[in-house]
């Protein structure tokens, strides 16, 4: 099995999402092949955003043994609604903090889990 790793929190930046997406992605590692496209500061995160899409195709193109997606967090989840339906994997993400208790009701309703 083969897992493809979408992040946009990722080091060289800091916190404790890009602390946890890093340490996540390196335990996983140790175990499966793990294939990333993180966003590691090298453009602006805008680029990063636009150029998503097309990364994604080409990574798993190249590696059709990939059978689950893993997101980074809820907002990801909303940049990457078409994966689930193009490639037909499981996709999952991570919440964290305000993915799950921001007191927006729109938000609070939604099943957070789009993909």
């Amino acid at each position: 099995m083969e897992i493809l790793f979408i992040s946009h929190k990722y080091p060289p930046a800091t916190g404790g999402m890009e602390k946890f997406s890093y340490e996540l992605i390196s335990g996983v590692q140790q175990h499966i092949k793990v294939h990333k496209v993180v966003y590691d500061g090298k453009e602006s995160r805008v680029m990063w955003f636009l150029n998503l899409r097309r990364r994604v195709d080409d990574l798993i193109k190249r590696h059709p043994c990939i059978k689950l997606i893993h997101l980074n967090d809820g907002l990801m989840t909303y940049f990457c609604l078409w994966l689930k339906k193009k490639y037909k994997l499981p996709v999952v993400a991570t919440l964290h903090g305000l993915d799950v208790v921001f007191p927006l009701p729109y938000y609070q309703k939604k099943d957070h889990a789009p993909v």
